[in-house]
């Protein structure tokens, strides 16, 4: 079956691969978004499924906008049955829907209509759910409300991060579109409506979203680290400077509960013969078990102990 593929992120990149892998799917072209500037040096960057793409000498193309008309020219231009559509993050063209026989089926990871729009994984992370799934969907007009082709339930592993779960669930997803796409070319497979009234949505986050809140309990806040892994992180402000915690472990402590000791307090965690810095939450405590001190690397809690004694007993 001759398709094109629309996607951006590296758990889209996944996808491609395993389309490609596939000797009855022949990818004609590649659509991504355009090079954003990165790094310290802020030069461009190509998007992980560009990157892919070009490595595997297919044609690519990365519209800034669709508004202009030249990129659904260059995509009604290639030959399709289908367009498979997975991480794109802009939004497609009411036109481009009419192009392919088959339609435009795009991966979505939730269990729609849970978690519709544009984080549906950190969401469920956050939610602290430990069920999750992927819809391969017909794309419509909406924003994740086409009819579901099919559905797979997803369990969540227990220290998963939004980056792994997102590339295993798209990974997932595209095994499942593969396995359904016959079917569904040929008529045998329909389609079913959403549940509207079972719908809920997302909301994009962004940098400020990651300050730890330590009146959470603690359990919210490991979900919070596990969410915001790698973007938009979880961090503490200490004296002015910005303390992300990459890794951390829940210990619940009734001694400190009845201490008096304030939520947001930090404190020495002591394991095994290890100090370890910790914060005092809601319920509990929070180890620090691996921290980046900004503009410095990552280092392990004790490693930052040693470093910065002087974070306890401070207030965040």
């Amino acid at each position: 079956m001759e398709a094109i593929f629309i996607g951006s992120s590296d758990a889209a990149r996944v996808v491609l691969e395993e389309l490609l892998g596939n000797r009855d799917v022949q990818i004609n072209l590649v659509v991504s978004r355009p090079d954003r500037k990165a790094g310290r040096g802020k030069f461009p960057t190509p998007t992980p499924v560009s990157c892919y793409a070009r490595s595997k000498a297919i044609p690519l193309i990365t519209p800034n906008s669709w508004r202009d008309g030249a990129a659904l020219r260059a995509v009604s231009e290639v030959r399709s049955q289908v367009i498979i559509v997975a991480a794109y993050g802009l939004l497609l063209p009411a036109e481009l829907l009419s192009i392919p026989t088959y339609g435009v089926l795009n991966i979505h990871p939730s269990l729609l209509p849970v978690y519709r729009g544009p984080s549906p994984v950190v969401t469920a992370l956050l939610d602290g759910v430990s069920l999750t799934g992927v819809s391969v969907m017909e794309l419509d007009q909406g924003f994740d409300t086409g009819p579901i082709v099919s559905q797979k339930e997803v369990r969540i592993e227990k220290d998963e991060s939004a980056e792994s779960l997102e590339r295993r669930l798209f990974g997932i997803g595209a095994k499942e579109l593969l396995e359904v796409l016959p079917a569904w070319a040929s008529g045998e497979l329909s389609s079913r409506k959403q549940d509207e009234e079972a719908a809920s949505y997302t909301k994009r986050f962004n940098k400020s979203d990651g300050q730890i809140d330590c009146n959470k309990t603690t359990q919210a806040i490991i979900n919070q680290i596990r969410a915001f892994t790698p973007w938009p992180s979880s961090y503490v402000v200490w004296e002015g400077k910005t303390v992300k915690i990459l890794e951390a472990r829940a210990r619940l402590s009734e001694e400190t509960m009845a201490s008096g000791i304030a939520p947001g307090t930090a404190m020495v965690y002591q394991a095994e013969g290890s100090n370890f810095p910790a914060l005092k939450t809601l319920n509990g405590i929070l180890v620090l078990v691996r921290v980046q001190m900004e503009g410095r690397t990552p280092v392990d809690g004790q490693d930052f102990l040693n470093g910065y004694p002087s974070f306890i007993g401070s207030h965040l």
